[in-house]
């Protein structure tokens, strides 16, 4: 532990530095507290300046900017003035603000044909955050007519505008009037969904994205899932989503969809080496949209010490009648597992909700031919398998995260046959959390802890497949350790099966961008997979450092760590040269 101690600051070290022209060397004089802190915020940063002309030229500057500040947070009758020192030469600005002006009234009025009378109604409410007796700021003003005009849109009038809003400033009474005006236009419905090049996207299929049914009324919010789901194929580069124009009042409108394709066809590459692991080498043949359905086809080939493997995906966007995606999949792998070996030939189903908001459910079928080597376990075993997942996903980069969360449970009841039948549950959890400081948007905070539990329901727990077991250590999981040489070790001296009924894990990193495209980060990473969820005296630590190199869509990880547990058969360090980061 003390070495990651040392580490910290001396990767912070290497952050950007903050320098004094990052903020603007204009005094400010009269104006005091968050009055001031606003001020000197809209203030560009400058170098301080060196003659009585600079200082004089920035004053000026900073006095304009500084009056359009106050008159926009309702002092209008504040004076602000320019009042440079020649010796030594200093910018300043001297601030009188005045009373603050409260708002007296807001009212709206319709140009045109009025709305119906629940949307008006929705749209006036939108208008009642100017509160009688709040400050008069010029922002709430423009907040409170942006949510008129959302109110009337989401009532279905498409076309709905602002008109001319009538603002007076009462200085004899230091208040504000205020006048909104809005021109709803006619309520629409909308049509069909047409495709703006039909030789994109077959029309049949096309129509299974919408997320209307003609003749709804318009809302903004069923184009945007409309241009949401079209994205989340994997078949379009570009999806643009538009209302054609209003050629009849009275008429419904059709939705436009322009799709711009990805590649018709890609080869994918990817490199990964550890001491721990070995290297390896992965590639992929991608086809999409061949049959305009938006449909993606991937066949693998993965040459490495650990695995070896030949794969298929086929993935059918909705494919199912509510919407879901149908994704198979197949492959035929040799794998070297750590502490036994396993031979499969693996076939599954899946279907995938559509996602709403942030969630992501998932639900499908398995199956799989297991030969295992090199283990007191069972050595051959079919396993047919349930499962269910559900994901909540905040991240704003999958690959490289700087801010959000990410939820999973997995829920995987099983039987297996074979030397012997068992029928058992596994359940697994993991949650992700990244955190970016906000005054220091160089450092990024990530966390990640994951939990596991196997259940026999039917048959003995010594005869459950070696490869459904828990295992920790490794890349992607305790970082120092060797791949899978984390588990119960009193399992193999008593001749069972490696591996735990039970996983813990958890790591922590604190990732530095050092300025262009280089980063670092220090790590601690902990975890243990045991029987008995009451004894974790097996829970064992590694800790490190790493470099990051940003290629565009993901860093180049390069990662050192050593074990602070280690035991005899541990080496002092161990290194991951892989691209996405840790988790």
């Amino acid at each position: 532990m003390r070495s990651l101690l040392i580490l910290v600051p001396a990767v912070l070290a290497l952050a950007p530095p903050v320098h004094a022209q990052d903020r603007s060397p204009v005094v400010i004089l009269g104006a005091e507290g968050r009055l001031s802190e606003a001020i000197a915020e809209i203030l560009p940063p400058r170098e301080a300046p060196q003659t009585l002309f600079q200082a004089e030229r920035v004053s000026r500057e900073a006095a304009d900017q500084a009056a359009a500040l106050l008159r926009s947070e309702g002092y209008y009758q504040a004076t602000v003035t320019a009042e440079p020192q020649e010796e030594p030469p200093i910018a300043r600005i001297a601030v009188s603000p005045g009373p603050r002006f409260v708002l007296e009234s807001a009212a709206l009025v319709f140009e045109g044909e009025p709305p119906d009378p629940d949307s008006a109604e929705a749209a006036r409410g939108a208008l009642s955050a100017l509160v009688q007796g709040a400050p008069a700021r010029a922002l709430a003003v423009l907040e409170a007519e942006t949510a008129v005009l959302k109110a009337l849109r989401e009532a279905g009038y498409a076309d709905a505008v602002l008109g001319a809003r009538e603002v007076i400033v009462d200085h004899a009474t230091q208040t504000m009037r205020v006048t909104a005006r809005a021109a709803p236009g006619p309520r629409t419905a909308l049509g069909r969904l047409v495709l703006a090049a039909p030789e994109t996207l077959d029309a049949a299929v096309a129509q299974r994205f919408a997320a209307f049914e003609t003749g709804d009324v318009y809302s903004p919010e069923a184009l945007a899932d409309t241009r949401r789901a079209l994205a989340s194929a994997g078949a379009f580069r570009r999806v643009r989503v538009t209302l054609a124009p209003m050629t009849d009042p009275g008429a419904m409108r059709d939705v436009i969809v322009a799709l711009e394709p990805e590649e018709r066809r890609s080869v994918e590459v990817g490199l990964s080496w550890s001491s721990s692991e070995g290297a390896g080498g992965e590639a992929l043949w991608t086809a999409r949209n061949v049959f305009r359905r938006a449909e993606t086809a991937r066949y693998g080939v993965s040459l490495a010490e650990r695995r070896q493997a030949l794969s298929a995906m086929f993935r059918l966007p909705r494919a199912g009648s509510e919407g879901q995606t149908a994704i198979l999949a197949a492959a035929l792998a040799r794998e070297d597992l750590g502490p036994f070996k396993r031979d499969a030939l693996e076939a599954s189903v899946t279907f995938e909700e559509p996602q709403n908001g942030s969630w992501r459910p998932s639900y499908g079928v398995s199956a799989a031919l297991d030969a295992y080597s090199e283990t007191a376990g069972v050595e051959n075993a079919a396993v047919l398998s349930a499962f269910g997942e559900a994901r909540y996903d905040t991240t704003d980069n999958r690959l490289d995260a700087r801010e959000g969360y990410e939820v999973r449970l997995r829920v995987e009841p099983s039987v297996s046959f074979g030397e012997a039948f068992t029928g058992f549950a596994r359940v697994v959890s993991e949650a992700r959390l990244f955190h970016t400081v906000a005054d220091r948007d160089w450092l990024t905070l990530a966390l990640r802890t994951r939990i596991g539990w196997i259940e026999p329901i039917a048959g003995s727990s010594n005869d459950l497949p070696v490869d459904r077991l828990f295992y920790a250590g490794g890349g992607g999981s305790v970082r120092g350790y060797a791949f899978h040489s984390i588990f119960p070790e009193s399992r193999q001296r008593a001749g069972l099966a490696p591996g735990g009924r039970g996983l813990l894990e958890g790591s922590a990193e604190a990732r530095v961008r050092l300025g262009g495209r280089w980063g670092a980060a220090v790590f601690l990473d902990a975890g243990s997979a045991f029987d008995d969820p009451g004894d974790l005296s097996g829970v064992r630590a590694g800790a490190g450092f790493g470099l990051r190199y940003d290629l565009g869509f993901a860093p180049l990880r390069l990662d050192v760590a050593a074990p602070l547990d280690r035991r005899q058969t541990d080496d002092r360090a161990a290194f991951y040269l892989s691209i996405g980061q840790a988790f």
